[in-house]
């Protein structure tokens, strides 16, 4: 049985990550809109920010190990970074464009110096993710 439902996106949830101090839940969906929800209680999660700039829906989405940045991946061929401190003002801090069709995949290295993205050019690129590229 589900604890809890968190509603808001308006088209399918393509995936989910949670801050790795699990206070905040990342959602990222087709609506081109990635959300974040205050998940400390998991009975009564409630919707934080959303983060809006992404052209296409958004496919991937990673917190950083320190839980400050978040990147979300999209099919407009971008990687965007995000300062997600305050969850409820989240701020885009890059865009990063290189790959030259959707991407899919992020995940930041263990120490969070680097990004990984992976595409449907059949590319993974590597990017320093503190300068943000």
């Amino acid at each position: 049985m589900a604890r809890a439902t968190l509603t808001g996106h308006i088209d399918g949830v393509a995936a989910v990550v949670f801050r790795p101090d699990g206070t905040v839940l990342a959602t990222v969906c087709r609506d081109r809109t990635a959300r974040l929800w205050d998940v400390r209680s998991p009975y009564t999660p409630r919707p934080l920010g959303i983060l809006e700039g992404h052209t296409d829906w958004i496919r991937g989405v990673a917190f950083s190990p320190d839980g400050i940045a978040l990147a979300t991946t999209s099919g407009d061929k971008a990687v965007r970074l995000w300062d997600v401190r305050s969850p409820n003002r989240p701020q885009q801090l890059a865009a990063l464009k290189g790959h030259s069709a959707w991407v899919w995949g992020v995940a930041f290295s263990p120490d969070g110096t680097t990004l990984a993205t992976a595409g449907g050019d059949n590319i993974v690129r590597l990017w320093r993710a503190a300068e943000g590229g």
